[in-house]
């Protein structure tokens, strides 16, 4: 079993017992440890008591830490803001207890640098030294013992001690204890946004831990910024398409903030590029994919759902010339490039999700102009009626080239003016984005070439001749079928996540539902436990400055609860009655 603990300056990613594992691809084997980007400082750690190695019999995970049960003693860890990592081990056996943190200096991937190390032992502290980045650590202990070498710490005591690893800034150093309480504070006030009650135990755990995961999530680099990251353990880093898939379910958590800088973060790239939105930023400050043209449609979208839950109208007008440039540029490409399809012919082509997320963000552009600068504001209307033209051009397209009457489904590319119909999850973008006729979504759904020859029994696959199902996806459909009405088969498609919940880390949906080479951890699944319910199935959206409620969504919700859901500086609750959702203010 796979676990992370994190904190906004560091990470580790690892197996339930701590010690040290392969993990990873990005660097074979490598990917796991404690990281400080762009360097990892442990892989892990063991335990020893009278001399022999201990294995825990028992993990109690929360989002402040993980309890470790050995039986006679217990150890606790945690990444407390400012600490790199805490561990206290409570000793009431009075044997002797060890713990050996094993150093295995890296850097992280995309990055080259010496990681020659010195390391220095005084009382109760270690110190260690990596001149090539100019990094330097201290760990200090109350350990009765305290030894180390260039490839291990190693503390030991018959009592009670804590170990806790600082990275040195020049700033004062925080008391770990006090951190920890800290952190455990935040954290509890996460739990407290936008609170789901129902009976479905499994539920409410998965969305009690999908909140959590997205602050695992959130990370602060210097010389980049803040932003939400994808996952673990491959991709702890920055990419574009994770996040536009997970504003939603930010803005329903009360995480407007980390919405609002991550935007920033890839609204500043995108400016170095006139307008194209880089798909992959890495925490050591390459960007290995100056990006997906789909990106950079997506990116108004985004930046209207920010704006529309916070009513942050400056930053609909700070940044409205942004989300005219990332449009310009995919207008620039006449909607041929790269889109969301991993598939070696993708590319050079016009593809489906690229071009339907365009359509939806020349209206989201005209919605972002309102709030920026006034309903009636005919601010860039020249720009706008020009992007107004090709998005008619671009609904053309989809639906009276793209569609096909006799598979019932929309084609995945188009090349050469040639549909080309390849039975990728991304024909269902059309709906995602309401770009479809009602009487298509029917036909659609129904078809053993449209959705039913893409489904399997762990929801929406990859592909036809793709097997995998992702929990982003099955979201998607979700949200797609919500759109059109279709009740039952958006919480069919949305239980297919809940029902995968810790199978490879307690309490969280995986990146892929049916194998373990995905993420453990992931952004975008952890989204799509929150937002196809909130947002979907019981349609609590912002429209016209308020939450919509009111929905039908059927007896089979009744009593299901939203308690503490922020909207621009209040907070609401929303409870099914009667198969409708009603809401108040707090």
């Amino acid at each position: 079993m796979h676990i992370s603990l994190a904190n906004e300056g560091a990470y580790f990613c690892g197996f339930a017992d701590f010690s040290t594992h392969p993990m990873g691809s990005h660097l074979p084997g490598e990917m796991g440890g404690l990281w400080d980007p762009p360097i990892r400082l442990l892989t892990g750690f063991n335990v020893r008591i009278r001399g022999r190695k201990a294995l825990p019999s028992g993990l109690c995970l929360s989002a402040s830490r993980a309890e470790l049960d050995y039986g006679v003693f217990t150890i606790d860890v945690s990444m407390p803001k400012d600490v790199l990592m805490f561990i206290a081990v409570r000793n009431e056996c009075g044997n002797e207890v060890q713990v050996s943190m094993d150093m295995n200096l890296r850097p992280m991937w995309l990055s080259d640098f010496d990681t020659s190390h010195t390391v220095d032992v005084l009382k109760g502290e270690v110190s260690l030294k990596v001149p090539s980045i100019g990094k330097k650590y201290v760990l200090k202990t109350d350990a009765c013992n305290l030894s180390a070498s260039a490839s291990e710490i190693r503390a030991s005591a018959n009592r009670d001690f804590t170990m806790a690893l600082y990275r040195i800034t020049g700033k004062s150093r925080v008391d770990a204890v006090t951190a920890l309480k800290r952190t455990t504070l935040n954290n509890n006030r996460r739990a407290r946004n936008t609170v789901l009650e129902t009976d479905d135990g499994k539920l409410s755990q998965s969305f009690y831990w999908a909140k959590h995961s997205l602050g695992m999530l959130t990370h602060r680099q210097d010389g980049i910024g803040r932003g939400l990251t994808a996952g673990h353990c491959d991709f702890p880093w920055y990419f574009s398409v994770d996040f536009f898939y997970s504003i939603d379910a930010l803005l329903e958590t009360g995480m407007s903030a980390v919405a609002r800088d991550t935007l920033k973060l890839f609204i500043r790239h995108a400016r170095a590029q006139r307008g194209r939105v880089p798909h992959e930023i890495v925490t050591n400050g390459v960007i290995y994919n100056p990006g997906d043209l789909e990106e950079s449609a997506m990116l108004t979208t985004a930046m209207l759902k920010y704006a529309a839950w916070s009513g942050d109208t400056g930053f609909a007008r700070a940044h409205f010339r942004d989300a005219l440039a990332s449009l310009n540029f995919v207008n620039s490409m006449k909607f041929a490039g790269p889109g969301i399809m991993e598939d070696a012919a993708r590319g050079h082509s016009v593809e489906i999700d690229t071009i339907c997320y365009f359509i939806e963000g020349v209206e989201s552009l005209i919605a972002l102009r309102s709030m920026a600068f006034g309903g009636k504001s005919s601010t860039f209307a020249a720009e706008i009626d020009e992007l107004l033209m090709a998005s008619e051009e671009a609904a053309h397209i989809v639906n009276r080239v793209m569609w096909s009457n006799d598979l019932s489904t929309y084609a995945n590319r188009m090349s050469n003016g040639v549909p080309e119909y390849l039975g990728f999850w991304t024909s269902i973008a059309p709906f995602l984005t309401c770009i479809a006729p009602r009487r298509r979504y029917r036909s659609f759904v129904e078809s053993e070439s449209g959705l039913k020859g893409m489904t399997g029994s762990d929801g929406l696959q990859i592909g036809s001749q793709l097997p995998k199902a992702m929990a982003i996806q099955n979201g998607l459909m979700s949200l797609a079928a919500s759109n059109y009405g279709d009740a039952g088969r958006a919480l069919w498609f949305y239980m297919r996540n809940i029902s995968r919940t810790g199978a490879f880390m307690p309490g969280v949906v995986p990146e892929i539902l049916n194998d373990p080479a995905g993420c453990y951890l992931q952004a975008w699944s952890s989204a799509a436990v929150i937002h196809p319910l909130v947002g979907g199935i019981l349609g609590i959206t912002p429209v016209e400055g308020r939450l919509r409620d009111g929905k039908r969504v059927g007896s089979a919700l009744d009593g299901l609860k939203i308690r503490g859901l922020q909207f621009r500086g209040s907070k609401y609750d929303f409870e099914v009655v009667k198969g409708r959702v009603a809401g108040c203010s707090h």
